[in-house]
């Protein structure tokens, strides 16, 4: 399968909602993990 980038743009900002910074840290560890189809 081809590789694709996901990218979250928010507004820099000093304080980030705890649900944004949640939902980005989710991305993060469901699309950074290998494929089923490449673990070993």
């Amino acid at each position: 399968m081809p590789a694709y980038d996901i990218q979250a743009v928010y507004p820099q900002q000093r304080y980030l909602p705890a649900k944004v910074r949640f939902f980005i840290d989710y991305l993060k560890a469901i699309y950074n993990a290998p494929g089923y189809w490449e673990a070993r």
